[in-house]
């Protein structure tokens, strides 16, 4: 798709989760960026987005490719472990 096309959001489809609500709110995951390379020298934090969450059932939607959730709020990888332990 052509980057500069312009979409009509009006003309769009919903996505609607499984609950029948179609409002999502952003996910993100925090993680701690080492003074050594953080921009500033000082120990930092980095957020990325991995998906959504539907505000009426919390039902997760990711946008990371190969990733599912085996429980409302744990990401899980291609290799069945847990995303984000150490």
């Amino acid at each position: 798709m052509d980057p500069m096309m312009k979409i009509d959001p009006t003309m769009l489809k919903d996505i609607i989760c499984e609950c029948g609500c179609n409002v999502f709110v952003p996910m993100i995951l925090l993680r701690e960026v080492p003074f050594m390379y953080s921009k500033t020298g000082k120990n930092d934090e980095m957020s990325i987005q991995i998906g959504y969450a539907c505000i009426s059932c919390n039902k997760p939607r990711t946008t990371l490719p190969g990733v599912t959730f085996d429980a409302p709020k744990t990401l899980v990888g291609e290799d069945g472990k847990p995303i984000g332990d150490s």
